[in-house]
């Protein structure tokens, strides 16, 4: 007698399960619907940033070549970067950049040193490994060249983290000399110490580069007199040592810059994508990519 009653139960049991399933299928089907939807929707935004940086880092690299007069500063357009849609350009000269080999380990030493925090004895150590690394690879390779600063991190037995720190101040392109209207506090300092200048010949030298910018001026060309000139300021005549300190560095600097290095970054909705590359003005090339 009670065996329809039991029938019936079974039957309620399954339809509850049975819609429970669809349920679950169909919320489940809605889900990877509504997640491609959204993968599909950030990837439309990638590609709009993506097209929107690289049509900045154009801008830039537009703005390098319409600058001919000579001499390259941080007062001039192309240093104070710009807005393009959603995308901020920014314009590095990669002549305030060392370029690796610097042909002397005290002035890598020490920028290894102030990066990463190192001892300046490990720093020296680390300095010369990588001099070493190199002059090795030319030996065994003739016609290696580096395309990055970042081949660096592949020299055996250097410290990966020391190096890194240093990356920033550090190039491989360009003609070794240095531009005295955009060069950094450590990188300046460094190429006096390889010039055989004492640290602290270096870093007052250095000052008196900063209070000429501050003042709003630049070099227009390179020589002991406009620099004496410069330097000097408002009559505070440079030491012995600091003119010592000057005509040896004179031949490792320069005014006007080939290479620059254009970051372009676009951001919408929590969205980024950023283009960087170093472009050579006088062959409109660009030497290296790097999409991220």
């Amino acid at each position: 007698m009670n065996a329809p009653t039991s029938r019936s139960g079974a039957i309620l049991v399954f339809m509850l399960v049975a819609v429970a399933l669809v349920t679950g299928v169909a919320l489940l089907a809605g889900s990877a619907a509504l997640s491609r939807s959204r993968i599909a929707a950030d990837a439309v935004v990638r590609a709009q940033l993506r097209a929107e940086a690289f049509s900045a880092a154009a801008m830039a690299a537009w703005a390098i070549d319409a600058d001919t007069n000579g001499a390259d500063h941080l007062l001039e357009p192309w240093a104070q970067g710009f807005q393009h849609g959603d995308a901020l350009a920014a314009i590095a000269d990669e002549h305030a950049r060392l370029r690796f080999p610097a042909g002397a380990d005290r002035a890598l030493g020490f920028l290894l040193a102030k990066a990463s925090g190192a001892r300046e004895e490990d720093a020296m150590g680390q300095a010369r490994l990588l001099d070493a690394w190199w002059r090795e690879t030319l030996v065994l390779r003739t016609n290696a060249v580096l395309r990055a600063e970042e081949e660096l991190l592949l020299a055996p037995g250097a410290d990966p983290a020391a190096v890194a720190a240093a990356l920033p101040s550090l190039t491989v392109l360009g003609d070794g000399r240095i531009n005295i209207n955009t060069v950094s506090h450590d990188v300046f300092v460094a190429l006096a110490l390889g010039a055989g200048a004492e640290i602290g010949t270096a870093e007052t030298l250095f000052n008196r580069v900063l209070r000429s910018r501050r003042r709003g001026e630049w070099f227009a060309s390179l020589g002991m007199t406009e620099a004496h000139k410069l330097l000097m300021g408002e009559g505070d005549a440079l030491s012995a040592k600091e003119i010592a300190a000057l005509q040896a560095i004179l031949p490792r600097l320069g005014v006007e810059s080939g290479f620059f290095r254009i970051t372009a970054t676009a951001q919408r909705a929590g969205v980024r994508r950023t283009v960087q590359c170093v472009y050579e003005r006088s062959a409109g090339r660009v030497h290296r990519w790097m999409e991220w």
